[in-house]
Order: structure tokens, then C-alpha cells, then sequence
């Protein structure tokens, strides 16, 4: 199958208008804030990984939604540069950023850790550096970049979805069959999760053949939401609706602050949170709803929810690591005030601008492959350095 500028996926059902649907970057900032505040160690938020959760929903639902109602514009390669175009700038800047703060203040074994897992990352692999050598929840090994094993997630999904979806579309384009698909693999991935979480608890946390059943919970309910605009029936009692939107945000909002989670993967907390985002997505999202999620701080977070994803991490990591201790109140809003401003300097200056760019996919490779030569070379240079300042400064 090629996959040149002429490979169009078939038309599925009816297509939805394409339009910008502010509530998501509420939800997505949602979820980078519960993710910031679990890694500031604010006993408060002990479930606030459950962001990446909601993360994942939110990509299956947001991609699948894009490539559908493109119908037969869609192309392969526009699809793959748009998603260099939105990813690789920040993501290889923080790289570029780690690797040089690293150099001259992490000591030899903890260099090569970083510098390892950059490889990783540069090839979409980072949650397979991470799956055999670190635990997410036991931060002993210091690494600034262990945020990104999520991202590596996304990155081989988003490879596949559309592969997979020209697949079934040009086997069938009856709406059921696809959904039965979609639901068929979505089980099978999380019955391989629960399975995988007393016998290989690292496999079923970082690897996206157990995190597939969150995305494709979000490739399902993009499925239906863009069939029930075909059929207004579908759904159409207000009861039902205002019910699903309850349901869901109720779900998201015990998985966040009221369950239990256990840390270990899937586990009731995660497994609810991600049916809470089905609903929503599969809800209308009534008026008081939408405008709750739509508020402009909320959609304005949600906008540089990647970029401050990105960059929250290391930026946490090495204040805590220069102090040697768990950062106090005061040192976090000093954290807090500095994530604001490289978030929005690298997305007004950075991100903005080359997304907004018209670059083909053979443009945006050649960024990347030029970006990656940088940190190579980087790597060689540093590898075999003595050891740096001391991490201690008084």
C-alpha cells in the first residue's frame, strides 16, 4: 500500500462539521493540572497521574474525529506532518534544554541515563527505555525525562490509527462493523492489561498494546458522535444526554480526588476515569456543562496543555534534584511562575508559528532528522565527560 500524496481513506458515514470544540481544551487542561500537581508531590492530588488517562482519551477522540471528517481529503502524508509539525519542535527544544542542564550538573551514571533515554524518545521508543529501566512510581533513579514514556504511547498509536482505519474502511463502511472492531480491540487490550498487572506491572503501564484500550475508548465515542450527527435520533433525548454528561463528570471527578488508586495498572481508578471521558465525549455536553469547561482559563491552559506537559517535568526535577529535598510550598509557585513563562514563550514563538506553516511531511522530516543530527552529536560529545559541578550547592 502506498502511502504517497494520492492514498485517500474512504468516506465513513456522515461527516461532521470540522469544527473547534473549546470544551476539549477545558478537559485537557484539566488533565495537565492534575498531572502537574502529582508531580509536585502535593499530597492533596495523590491521583493526579490519572491526567495522562484522560490525556489518551482525548487523543483517540480528537485524531480519529480529524482524519474522518477529512473523508476523502485525507492523505496520509499531510496527516504524519501535521503531526511532526504539532509534536517534534517542543518536545526535541526540551531535549536540546535537558541534555545541556544535564551535562553540567547530573554526574556520570545519571548522564548516561538521559542522555540513553533521549535515543529512545528520538525514535518514538521512549516508553520502552522507561519500561526496562525505570518505575514511574519510584523516583530513586533520577531522570527529567521519565513524563515522556506517555508520549511515545501516543506517538506509535498515532502511527497505527490510521493504517488501521483505511483497513477497515475499505473492508466495510458500515458504521457497526467498524465499532465492533474497535470495541473488539479496546477489550483485548485491557484484558491483556489485567492480566500483564501481577505478572509484568511495568509492561501493562508503559506499552501501548495495554494503553490501547484508553485511546480506542476515545476512537469509539468519536465513532458514534460523528454517526449520530448522520442520524439525529441517535441520542437525541435530553434526559439521556444531561444523564451521560452527569455520569461522566462525576466519574472523572471520584477517579481524581475521592477513589483510592492503588498505583498499579489498570486499577478501578483508571479504569473509571476513562469511562467518565467516554461519556462526556459521548454526551452533547449540555450548556452549563460546555460552559464550565469552555471558560477561557481553562481553554487557554488546555491550548499549551502539551507544551506545559513537556516541560513541567524537568523543570520540577531539577529544582528538587540541585535542592536535594522535596520542594516546599514557596519554591513551588517559583516553579509554577517559571513553567508559565517558558510555556508561553515556547508556544507563541515556537509552536504557533511552524504548526501555522504550510510544510509538506518531507519538510517536517527533514527538520526532525536535522534536530536529531544536533542531539547526536550533543550525545558523543558528552558521553564520556568527567564528572560535572557537584549536584550540591551548599
Amino acid at each position: 500500500m502506498a502511502f504517497g500524496r494520492s492514498q485517500k481513506v474512504p468516506v465513513l458515514g456522515a461527516l461532521g462539521e470540522n469544527r473547534y470544540l473549546p470544551e476539549i481544551d477545558g478537559l485537557r487542561a484539566i488533565a495537565v493540572i492534575s498531572v502537574i500537581l502529582y508531580h509536585s508531590k502535593l499530597s492533596q492530588f495523590p491521583n493526579g497521574y490519572l491526567g495522562v488517562d484522560i490525556f489518551f482519551v482525548i487523543s483517540g477522540f480528537v485524531i480519529t474525529r480529524l482524519i474522518v471528517n477529512q473523508g476523502n481529503r485525507f492523505t496520509f502524508r499531510e496527516f504524519y506532518g501535521r503531526r511532526i509539525r504539532r509534536l517534534a519542535p517542543s518536545l526535541i527544544l526540551v531535549l536540546l534544554v535537558t541534555e545541556i542542564v544535564s551535562a553540567f550538573t547530573l554526574y556520570p551514571s545519571e548522564l548516561r541515563r538521559v542522555l540513553s533515554s533521549i535515543l529512545y524518545i528520538n525514535f518514538f521508543a521512549g516508553n520502552v527505555y522507561f519500561l526496562q529501566n525505570s518505575n514511574y512510581f519510584n523516583d530513586s533513579d533520577f531522570n527529567p525525562l521519565l513524563h515522556t514514556w506517555s508520549l511515545g504511547v501516543e506517538e506509535q498509536f498515532y502511527l497505527l490509527l490510521p493504517i488501521a482505519l483505511f483497513l477497515l474502511m475499505r473492508k466495510t463502511k458500515k458504521q457497526f462493523w467498524i465499532l465492533l472492531a474497535v470495541s473488539t480491540g479496546a477489550y483485548a487490550s485491557l484484558v491483556a492489561a489485567q492480566f500483564l498487572k501481577d505478572t509484568n506491572q511495568s509492561f501493562s503501564f508503559y506499552m501501548l498494546p495495554t494503553r490501547a484500550w484508553e485511546l480506542l475508548l476515545g476512537v469509539g465515542a468519536s465513532l458514534i458522535v460523528l454517526d449520530r450527527r448522520k442520524d439525529r435520533k441517535l441520542f437525541s433525548n435530553t434526559f439521556i444526554d444531561v444523564g451521560l454528561s452527569l455520569s461522566g463528570i462525576t466519574l472523572v471527578i471520584l477517579s481524581l480526588f475521592i477513589i483510592s488508586a492503588n498505583k498499579v495498572f489498570p486499577d478501578r481508578a483508571s479504569l473509571l476515569v476513562c469511562i467518565g471521558m467516554f461519556l462526556l465525549l459521548l454526551s452533547s455536553r449540555p450548556f452549563w456543562l460546555y460552559r464550565a469547561l469552555a471558560t477561557p482559563i481553562l481553554v487557554l491552559i488546555g491550548k499549551r496543555s502539551y507544551t506545559a506537559y513537556l516541560w513541567h517535568f524537568p523543570i520540577l526535577g531539577f529544582f528538587e534534584y540541585f535542592l536535594g529535598r522535596q520542594l516546599g510550598y514557596l519554591e513551588l509557585l517559583y516553579c509554577y511562575y517559571f513553567l508559565i513563562v517558558v510555556t508561553e514563550l515556547v508556544y507563541r514563538f515556537i509552536e504557533t508559528p511552524i504548526r501555522r506553516r504550510k510544510w509538506t511531511f518531507g519538510k517536517s522530516r527533514v527538520l526532525r532528522q536535522l534536530l536529531f543530527l544536533v542531539q547526536v552529536t550533543y550525545f558523543f560529545t558528552h558521553l564520556e565527560q568527567t564528572p560535572p559541578m557537584p549536584k550540591r550547592y551548599y
